[in-house]
């Protein structure tokens, strides 16, 4: 039987439909402008059903439930779905009327029965996920890869099971993965998975349990990770008083408002510090082209508080 299901979603995931679930969408008009209840309706479009106009399916129709909420219920093959809402005179199908203009659509990955609650006008952000390999351990890029689960486009699907989530290297290093994923504004929960030889498994996590990462969207957006963190970073390493850029960086960096700071440290995922300056002004510049590829932190001592925050270098 376990065979049979995990064959069964191979099937599902290469792209071959095997499942219809039934899926409800609810879209809030409240701030839908230009919208009347009393002359206008509203509809749905996407790739499942061929981008037909709206209006023109009545099958595609949105019932009124109430406070400004319109109901859909359809039956949708499995797998990733784009579309959006629209609405227009009574009788008379158009595209005029929709959330926005241009083809970022919203996106979602079928998976089982399901309830997406939507609000008119609510743009999906572009989010590039980065996360930063080079002190993941065990890592094996040639057996291993590298995968997202959580509240992104589906729930907690099995890492591995949805080649959606599947990282690739980025062109800058081959051990930072990358991801886009086009995010309905909100918080998302997330975390990085290995699957290692294509095997499915929850079991090669960042860490086991929770907490979870967590992204609140609202636009086009870059968060860079680090493999392992932030359960392993201690509290102050956030929210820190000074500046640091460009961050990634290639060879030179530079540390602002450090105040009354007196000492510098540059340390690699480790702990290791391979640099030490004395802080004789607000702001310095440190040469890091010696350093190899990777994420570090930069620990400024502020006469006995210390601060830290990690950077990338290219």
């Amino acid at each position: 039987m376990k065979k049979l299901l995990l064959s069964l979603t191979a099937l599902i995931f290469a792209g071959i439909a095997v499942c219809q679930f039934n899926v409800t969408f609810n879209v809030d008009m409240t701030n839908a402008t230009g919208f009347d209840p009393l002359s206008h309706e509203v509809y749905l479009s996407g790739d499942f059903a061929g981008w037909v106009q709206p209006g023109s399916d009545p099958t595609l129709k949105f019932a009124d439930a109430g406070s400004s909420i319109y109901t859909l219920i359809l039956p949708i093959d499995s797998g990733r779905i784009q579309y959006k809402f629209f609405f227009c005179a009574i009788g008379t199908p158009s595209w005029d009327n929709g959330e926005w203009t241009g083809t970022d659509n919203r996106h979602r990955i079928i998976t089982a029965d399901a309830t997406l609650d939507n609000v008119w006008g609510d743009r999906p952000g572009v989010v590039t996920f980065n996360v930063d390999m080079n002190y993941a351990d065990p890592f094996d890029p040639v057996t291993d890869e590298v995968y997202m689960a959580g509240t992104l486009l589906s729930d907690w699907n099995q890492p591995g099971t949805i080649s959606d989530y599947k990282m690739a290297p980025s062109t800058g290093d081959a051990l930072v993965y990358t991801l886009d994923l086009p995010l309905s504004p909100g918080e998302h929960l997330y975390k990085y998975f290995l699957v290692i030889s294509g095997a499915p498994s929850w079991d090669n996590g960042e860490w086991a349990g929770e907490p979870n990462r967590s992204v609140t969207v609202d636009t086009t957006m870059i968060v860079d990770d680090l493999w392992g963190s932030p359960a392993g970073i201690p509290s102050h390493f956030e929210n820190v008083s000074f500046s640091i850029f460009p961050n990634p960086v290639n060879n030179v960096m530079t540390i602002e408002n450090l105040k009354n700071a007196d000492r510098i440290e540059i340390s690699n995922i480790c702990g290791e510090i391979v640099k030490s300056l004395v802080v004789k002004s607000s702001s310095v510049t440190v040469n890091l082209s010696d350093l190899k590829s990777g994420m570090y932190f930069v620990i400024v001592y502020d006469n006995g508080k210390i601060e830290s925050t990690k950077f990338l270098k290219n």
